[in-house]
């Protein structure tokens, strides 16, 4: 017995290791080549030159120098010239100090701070540090997909399994932010994979753990916030409740249980997002010698990234934007064909997602009596509780997403089109089950 303990923890961590290999060899530099060559180094650069500007900054001046602040070096405020961002790269390759920087204050970016005392211990060149940096980033992001993707093997099948890997390696935006050093993709996701693992086998007669899922989801949102500040943060949020609600379903919790856990974590996150913004307002007020400076910039930044000044546009008409860009692309991806017929848009995934929920509901009633329709109502209803994350990040933030119309797609893969493609072949394996009197693909 303990033989074959080993065996499965051996084979286990060998298909991680696997997985995550194949999965960082496409996010490291668009290796597989999903994004169009030139495009991608160009999107690469415009976000990672901030946490360049920071390690020069740290180079001179110490890590903690401007708040531990994301730095633009002789810019003249922020500017995504292309001189500005080659600039950063040119002085933090030749150790050349700043005339003067400008701070990027609506984020905390420890990124910036780790990779700086990286810097500062080494003796290795600026350019090798880059790779390691890249390299890193992919590789956490990678393991974290590999580790998400065994889960929805273990409780959905095959099937879905393989649709969700084919899907993250022909994503365009996951290839885009996946291995970049500004974005840590994995810190959005790390929740999906370490929720599950704590709260999979609590059924409804056994009582939780007293204050450990709390203390997880605190530090889980904390540790986001410090790498990824405030970006994407309502869809994070919903996010981090979505494991829950699968469990909470598949489980047989009891309603009053279920509901005084979702205000307990709902407290944990409100507390790491009350955490967060405190040491976002020490790095500023140290940065402009002063508190009141601090949360004046935290208002407007607010302000500015929810209602804004953007109002002559309609939350619907922001979303049916939103919903026709590219889930994936038949060729690589470049902006410039964002909406063309080589992409399969959002909408038709949707459709698909409707066409298979309809579907699995008909599998569920035509065998009510079934020891597993538990777990396929708890599919459906998880997916579509999930499609609530990216809507609040169009409904609440609407001004960030009509500002950045090339950037927040990302929103949707968070985690709405995993589970719903996950949802896909959950129920085309029980369909092929119940059609041919066999087990499930």
């Amino acid at each position: 017995m303990k033989d074959n303990k080993v065996y499965r923890a051996f084979l286990l961590g060998g298909v991680i290791l696997v997985l995550t290999f194949f999965i960082a060899s496409g996010l490291y530099k668009n290796s597989w080549g999903i994004i169009e060559p030139d495009f991608y180094k160009h999107r690469q650069r415009i976000f990672e030159f901030w946490v360049v500007g920071r390690l020069n900054l740290s180079q001179h001046d110490g890590i903690f120098s401007g708040g531990g602040l994301l730095a633009i070096g002789d810019g003249g405020g922020y500017s995504v010239d292309s001189k500005v961002i080659q600039h950063q790269y040119d002085s933090y390759s030749k150790n050349e100090r700043f005339d003067d920087y400008w701070l990027y204050k609506s984020n905390p970016a420890i990124e910036g701070i780790l990779f700086s005392f990286f810097d500062s211990i080494t003796d290795f060149s600026p350019g090798f540090n880059m790779k390691l940096f890249r390299l890193g980033t992919s590789a956490l992001t990678a393991l974290v997909f590999a580790m998400l993707i065994l889960w929805v093997f273990f409780e959905f099948g095959l099937l879905a399994s393989a649709l969700l890997l084919a899907f993250i390696h022909f994503s365009p935006w996951l290839t885009l932010m996946g291995g970049n050093i500004y974005w840590q993709l994995w810190v959005f996701y790390l929740p999906l994979v370490i929720i599950p693992a704590l709260v999979k086998n609590i059924k409804a007669d056994i009582e939780f753990p007293r204050w450990k899922i709390e203390i997880s989801v605190f530090f889980m949102a904390f540790l986001k916030i410090l790498f990824t500040g405030f970006e994407f943060i309502s869809t994070f949020f919903i996010m981090m409740t979505v494991p829950f609600i699968f469990y909470a379903v598949n489980n047989g919790w009891q309603k009053s249980v279920f509901f005084k856990k979702m205000i307990s974590i709902s407290v944990s996150m409100l507390v790491a997002l009350a955490s967060g913004i405190s040491v976002l307002l020490m790095q500023i007020a140290n940065a402009e010698k002063g508190f009141l400076a601090a949360i004046r910039y935290i208002q407007y930044a607010f302000k500015r990234r929810t209602f804004g000044d953007s109002l002559s546009f309609s939350t619907i008409d922001l979303i049916e934007r939103f919903i026709q860009g590219p889930a994936i692309s038949y060729e690589p991806f470049t902006y410039e064909t964002i909406f063309s017929s080589t992409q399969i848009n959002y909408a038709l995934f949707i459709f698909a997602f409707i066409f298979f929920s309809i579907l699995l509901v008909v599998l569920i009633l035509s065998s009510r009596h079934s020891v597993d329709s538990k777990r396929k109502w708890a599919m459906l209803l998880t997916t579509w509780y999930s499609f609530l994350a990216p809507m609040s990040w169009f409904i609440i933030f609407k001004s960030h997403a009509h500002d950045h119309p090339s950037l927040d797609f990302i929103v949707w893969q968070m985690p709405f089109m995993f589970f719903g493609l996950a949802l896909i072949g959950f129920t085309i394996s029980l369909f092929y089950k119940k059609l041919f009197k066999t087990k499930e693909l």
